[in-house]
């Protein structure tokens, strides 16, 4: 089963859906691919396998907490793969 998050700004909702499908900026799909791969142009395999790791990395957060919501601005820097322009706070929740 799909582990499906929300992610709200202000209390919007601004993405829900798969995990695995919450954007990631570009520039941080390369850099993890180049520390992983060697990869400066990473092929479709690469940038899947790089977003599955950013995205394990972002569920273990989430099990972490005991609401199991996340506040950027707490975690920005664990976070910051994360491709949403103009946002200063978000909340990202695990959905059961």
């Amino acid at each position: 089963m799909a582990n499906k998050v929300r992610i709200t700004k202000n209390g919007h909702v601004i993405y829900e859906g798969n995990i695995l499908d919450i954007p990631i900026k570009e520039d941080a799909i390369i850099k993890k691919s180049i520390e992983v791969f060697g990869d400066e142009d990473p092929c479709i395999i690469h940038q899947s396998f790089v977003i599955k790791e950013y995205t394990n990395q972002l569920l273990d957060h989430l099990k972490e907490t005991p609401d199991h919501c996340l506040e950027k601005e707490k975690l920005k820097e664990k976070i910051d793969f994360i491709d949403f322009t103009d946002i200063d706070k978000i909340c990202i929740e695990l959905l059961e």
